[in-house]
C-alpha cells in the first residue's frame, strides 16, 4: 500500500449496485481494481487521464474527466465480453473478498500495524435516503474546465491586415447526452498594426457554445457559439464603439496534448451584425485559435 496518486477522484455511495469494479483508462490499461461491499462508499483516487472507462462484470461506463465530479457513473450493459489473463485472474478468485472496513481490520491485526482512527469518517448520503450530518460533497473543481487560448483572425471590418488576442473558455460535458457538451467563451481581439491615421480595432465577445466532441472516437470536435459583443475603434484624439454587436460562430477542430496539458486547436468562422458609421451590416469574421487547459 503506498501513497494515493495526485488526480481526480469518483465515489461511490453505498447502495450502488455493483460490488466489483474496475477503471481503464482510452488506451485499455488498467488503473485499479475493487471488489467492494456494496453497504459501504468507496472513494477511488485515480491518475490525471481525458477519459476512463468504470467497468463491472456485465456493465460499462465512458467518463470524461470533466464529469467524474458529477457523482457515480451510470453503468450500462457491455457490449463485448472480457477475455485473456483478467479473465483468468477473476475465474481464479481474484477480488472475491470485498475490501471494505471489516477486511481492513482484520489485515491491521494481523499483521500488527496500527490502525487508522475512523471516528470521525467521511461519510457520503445513501441512494435514496437522508443525508448524514457528517456527509460532505466532494468539491467541484469547476476551473478544471477552463481553457486560456490565442486566436489570429481577419480584422473586424477587413481596415487592417488581421487582428490577434486572448480567450477564456469554459466547457463541461452534457450530463445527459453523449458526446455533447456547452460551456461559455469570452474573447478580446485587437489589431496590432494600426490602420491608416493610426486606428486601432477592439472587439470583445461573449458567448454560449454548444458541441460536439469525440465522435466515434476520433479526437475531433465541432460547435457553435452565438452571443454579445463590443466593437471599438480608437485613433490618436478620437474613440468609437458598438455596443450592440450580435455575433455567431461555428468551429471544428482537433483535441490532443501538449507538454501533458490537453490541447484544442481550431478553425473558426463567423458572422458579426455591427453598426458603422451609421450603418448596419453583417461582417464576416474567420481565423484559427489555440487553447490550452490545465
Amino acid at each position: 500500500v503506498g501513497p494515493a496518486p495526485e488526480g481526480p477522484r469518483v465515489t461511490f455511495p453505498a447502495g450502488f449496485e455493483y460490488a466489483r469494479l474496475s477503471v481503464e483508462d482510452a488506451d485499455g490499461q488498467r488503473l485499479v481494481d475493487v471488489r467492494r461491499s456494496p453497504q459501504q462508499w468507496t472513494q477511488i483516487m485515480l491518475p490525471p487521464r481525458d477519459v476512463y472507462w468504470v467497468r463491472a462484470p456485465d456493465a460499462e461506463a465512458r467518463v470524461t474527466l470533466a464529469q467524474l465530479s458529477s457523482g457515480a457513473p451510470e453503468l450500462r450493459p457491455r457490449e463485448l465480453q472480457e477475455r485473456g489473463p483478467a479473465e483468468e485472474a477473476l475465474r481464479r478468485g481474484l477480488f472475491a473478498v470485498p475490501l471494505d472496513r471489516s477486511f481492513y481490520d482484520e489485515y491491521v491485526a494481523a499483521v500488527g500495524l496500527v490502525p487508522v482512527d475512523f471516528s470521525t469518517p467521511f461519510q457520503p448520503p445513501v441512494i435514496g435516503g437522508a443525508r448524514s450530518a457528517l456527509a460532505v460533497a466532494a468539491p467541484s473543481d469547476w476551473t478544471s474546465n477552463l481553457e486560456l487560448g490565442l486566436g489570429a483572425g481577419r480584422s473586424p471590418l477587413g481596415m487592417a491586415k488581421f487582428a490577434t488576442g486572448p480567450s477564456l473558455s469554459w466547457r463541461t460535458p452534457s450530463s445527459s447526452l453523449d458526446l455533447l457538451y456547452y460551456g461559455v467563451r469570452g474573447a478580446y481581439g485587437v489589431t496590432p498594426l494600426a490602420a491608416r491615421d493610426g486606428i486601432r480595432l477592439h472587439r470583445f465577445t461573449v458567448e454560449g457554445l454548444l458541441g460536439l466532441q469525440a465522435p466515434a472516437g476520433t479526437p475531433l470536435f465541432a460547435e457553435v457559439g452565438l452571443g454579445w459583443g463590443l466593437l471599438g475603434l480608437t485613433a490618436p484624439g478620437f474613440r468609437q464603439a458598438d455596443p450592440a454587436l450580435l455575433t455567431g460562430h461555428v468551429a471544428a477542430g482537433v483535441t490532443g496534448r501538449l507538454a501533458g496539458m490537453p490541447l484544442r486547436l481550431s478553425a473558426q468562422v463567423g458572422l458579426d451584425r455591427v453598426t458603422a458609421n451609421g450603418q448596419t451590416g453583417m461582417d464576416p469574421q474567420y481565423g484559427l485559435e489555440i487553447s490550452l487547459r490545465r
